[in-house]
């Protein structure tokens, strides 16, 4: 009996700890939105605790309760880069200990309620408690778990509709999600998925491996004989892609795009028209305990990118 009730308070403390739905609107008054802001702890699976982070942001600063669908973002590693770096309604800017939040007049969020998520489990705040990952399939298991508890918490948007969208590795993740939820009748019969989309995706490796060398003879970045150092290593990638060997295929792919970048003198790896690739400042901001805190998210160090995790997926990438 003593154990049970030790169990109860633990859960108890556990669930306050990690909530679900936090509703964190205006509640950083420097936080420059006006409309309501959600975040939340999903578990996805009981025995381990594991859980995925998320993020949403209303429709064009409105309520939860608007008319407008789901934009779901999805990226290699934590969502949030998505979020305050690029198409979310708020960017980080700035340098540590001169943090500034501003506007994003570009963002995606006056189409819809934009919903991001910290996946797989393990990156970003999502947190993984023992669980091994090898594909996109598994992650998509997890992710299936997460969107119909998501659509209990916030059941008003099962009629609204769903958009998702990956960037980078998310050129898997989004195909393969949507795939999944499409072919659970139970989900789609529910909730209506109005269309999917890859940007920057990496969704066929073997063939786009191949295109580093000749983008960078195209742009003018490189010179004759770095295109030629490029080509042998591509041709590479292709010999051990044939030969089964995906985690040192995926290995040598993305030494091609550092070297590239390198023999450019540097250039933003998402924009080689500029020569500076530094987004620090958003996760300067996340480790910050006063963020934190705002977002619900108990005080833990913040990962981008987990490398175990990636390193794991390196045999899913051909």
């Amino acid at each position: 009996m003593i154990v049970l009730f030790f169990f109860i308070l633990l859960s108890c403390a556990y669930s306050a700890i990690y909530r679900e739905v936090n509703n964190i609107t205006r509640t950083n008054s420097s936080f420059p939105f006006n409309g309501e802001v959600y975040t939340g702890f999903i578990p996805i699976d009981n025995k381990t605790n594991s859980m995925l982070f998320y993020h949403m942001f209303a429709f064009n600063e409105t309520t939860i309760n608007a008319s407008a669908p789901v934009i779901l973002w999805l990226q290699d590693c934590s969502s949030l880069f998505g979020s305050f770096a690029e198409m979310g309604p708020v960017i980080v800017l700035g340098t540590p200990g001169n943090i500034q939040l501003v506007r994003n007049p570009y963002t995606w969020n006056k189409y819809g309620h934009l919903l991001l998520v910290d996946q797989p489990i393990g990156t970003g705040f999502s947190i993984n408690r023992g669980q091994v990952m090898n594909s996109a399939w598994d992650a998509a298991q997890h992710f299936s778990i997460f969107m119909a508890r998501f659509y209990q918490l916030f059941p008003n948007l099962a009629k609204e509709g769903l958009y998702i969208f990956g960037e980078s590795y998310g050129g898997k993740w989004a195909p393969v999600f949507t795939y999944t939820l499409l072919k659970n009748t139970t989900f789609s019969n529910q909730v209506k998925i109005l269309g999917l989309g890859v940007g920057d995706g990496w969704s066929d490796p073997i063939t786009q491996a191949k295109t580093s060398s000749t983008f960078g003879i195209a742009t003018g970045l490189i010179n004759r004989k770095t295109m030629d150092n490029l080509k042998l290593q591509e041709a590479k990638v292709f010999e051990e892609t044939q030969k089964q060997q995906y985690w040192l295929a995926t290995n040598l792919s993305n030494n091609i795009d550092d070297e590239l970048c390198d023999a450019a003198g540097g250039i933003n790896t998402y924009d080689y028209r500029e020569y500076s690739s530094d987004y620090g400042e958003y996760i300067d901001w996340l480790n910050d305990t006063d963020t934190q805190k705002f977002l619900g998210v108990p005080p833990t160090p913040y990962i981008d990118c987990n490398d175990e995790i990636s390193d794991n997926f390196y045999n899913d990438s051909a």
